[in-house]
């Protein structure tokens, strides 16, 4: 299918796929949205990662999925959850291994608060967070 450029839709989108986080005025001026690599997934819901703050400079972080819920360790699904997770990271991540991290503050025991762009959408189907 040829888009409106000229351009097939189909190597469009495979050559974008290392424009994973959209960086606009907003998001640079108010520091939300950040890439970041993940280097441990905790659970279905927790996951460590390594920020990128730009200028080589980083940060490692627990973030918590906003919205989410899974089982917790020990009760039922927990291992899929966790592997539904982290299918989610690797299926969502650029060729370099970069997910787009969206945070804002930090939670009650300290984790941040995180969206992550094609994966909270996706969980919080199966597993949402009930107010």
């Amino acid at each position: 299918m040829a888009s409106p450029e000229g351009k097939d839709h189909k190597n469009s989108q495979r050559s974008n796929r290392h424009l994973k986080c959209v960086y606009t005025r907003e998001n640079i001026v108010d520091n939300y949205v950040r890439r970041a690599k993940v280097n441990r997934v905790v659970d279905g819901d927790t996951v460590d990662l390594e920020v990128d703050l730009g200028y080589r400079i980083s940060l490692s972080i627990r973030g918590r999925l906003l919205g989410i819920n899974t089982p917790e360790r020990g009760q039922p699904d927990f291992a899929l959850a966790t592997e539904a997770l982290a299918s989610l990271l690797k299926e969502n991540s650029d060729e370099d291994g970069y997910v787009c991290v969206k945070s804002t503050k930090t939670g009650k025991y300290g984790r941040w608060l995180v969206e992550i762009e094609g994966v909270n959408q996706v969980l919080e189907q199966k597993w949402p967070y009930e107010y």
